[in-house]
């Protein structure tokens, strides 16, 4: 029989997936502003700010109200000290997405990213998007060798994130330094929006099993300011 713990544990689990949905929704639909200069849309991520955070919060009050009132297995232990990390890591992905809308409504009324990128833009946010996606279903299947999918498609993001830093620095790049430097974030963005996806599901996994994947060479880089 599942003792109390572990029943407020997967309630936690369900919780951190609905966190990433929620990601993925807003940073699919600041894209969409950010793209179409659809500022309707931009305003409506932005109003939801603090969603992502509420429930960040939550459930680390969950945890700490577990830790101060139950006497959990070690196995327990584990699972509520990566779930505080956890949470952390879907808000911030939720920041992220903020962060896009943001720019949407700076540039408005014209598209943020020039039409010469939008596509690779557009395609990058997909793959961003995707693996928040994918992060949700490792945590709802409870699957954490999906997790290792996860760390192959990251580094298919990079690659386009690379790709769209070399037609920036190109110097048949005709939009500006200015315009450049919007589209350096931007693609920024996306990239640490998905390495906090894989970031998370790999936390995820040594939550259930206590194994870590192989080390990447390439860590998720720390958030400053707004970026925390």
């Amino acid at each position: 029989m599942e003792s109390a713990v572990g029943y407020e544990l997967a309630a936690l689990r369900c919780q951190f997936a609905e966190m990433c949905a929620m990601a993925a929704e807003a940073m699919n639909h600041a894209t969409h502003a950010l793209l179409l200069a659809d500022i309707d849309v931009a305003e409506a991520v932005i109003a939801e700010r603090d969603d992502i955070a509420a429930m960040s919060a939550s459930a680390e009050e969950t945890t700490f109200r577990l830790l101060a009132w139950q006497r959990p297995l070690a196995g327990e232990l584990r699972m509520m000290a990566n779930a505080i990390r956890i949470a952390a890591d879907a808000e911030r992905m939720g920041e992220l997405a903020l962060q896009v809308a943001e720019i949407a409504r700076r540039h408005y009324p014209r598209p943020a990213v020039p039409a010469e990128v939008s596509g690779r833009v557009a395609e990058l946010s997909a793959m961003a998007v995707q693996l928040a996606c994918a992060a949700q279903e490792v945590l709802l299947s409870r699957e954490p060798r999906l997790a290792a999918d996860l760390r192959r498609d990251d580094g298919a993001v990079h690659r386009l994130y690379r790709q769209l830093l070399a037609l920036l620095i190109d110097p048949n790049w005709r939009y500006g330094v200015a315009r450049g430097v919007d589209v350096a974030l931007v693609s920024l963005l996306y990239e640490r929006f998905a390495d906090y996806a894989v970031h998370l599901a790999e936390r995820y996994t040594f939550q259930t099993n206590g194994y870590r994947l192989p080390v990447r060479s390439r860590k998720v880089a720390p958030l400053t300011n707004r970026h925390r």
